[in-house]
């Protein structure tokens, strides 16, 4: 979805795309998506996170709800596997669902308008890096998400 996002802002800059209309369909690709999400946990489905391995990923993301509230849908947005926990963890808590839509429209409104600025403006040089840096930015992105997930495994393990 990120990526979607980067991409479209790009197309809308070079005109490939009309820019409301880019911002009007990853709003609702974004907001349709997350009210899956919300759902899958609302009607149980959250056992799937549970068996990949997610459990403990999705507990915190309910203790967080509780605690931070619509803030959590805030923080939680900057990272698009983190924002599909936390809008599962609402489902699951059974967040009303008006209270939901309000967080999702403010929260998702700002997360696409600041990466869509962004992507706006520095896209086109973002995508020309990785496309010249392709093998090294895979490779690096990938050691960094291995020492980063060791590292929470490390802190994980300490704790208990």
């Amino acid at each position: 979805g990120a990526s979607i996002v980067i991409f479209g802002a790009v197309f809308a800059r070079t005109g490939v795309i009309e820019f409301p209309f880019y911002l009007l369909s990853a709003f609702l690709g974004f907001t349709t998506g997350f009210f899956i999400d919300y759902l899958l946990g609302y009607f149980g489905f959250s056992n799937l996170f549970k068996k990949l391995g997610m459990g403990q990923e999705l507990e915190r993301a309910k203790e967080k709800l509780k605690k931070m509230g619509g803030k959590a849908f805030l923080f939680g947005y900057f990272h698009p596997d983190v924002a599909t926990l936390f809008v599962t963890a609402a489902g699951i808590i059974r967040l009303p669902l008006r209270e939901f839509f309000i967080y999702n429209f403010l929260d998702g409104s700002f997360w696409l308008i600041f990466w869509s600025t962004i992507a706006y403006f520095f896209g086109e040089a973002l995508i020309d890096l990785i496309r010249r840096f392709f093998i090294a930015v895979l490779i690096g992105s990938s050691v960094i998400w291995l020492v980063i997930r060791l590292l929470l495994e490390r802190r994980n393990h300490v704790r208990i």
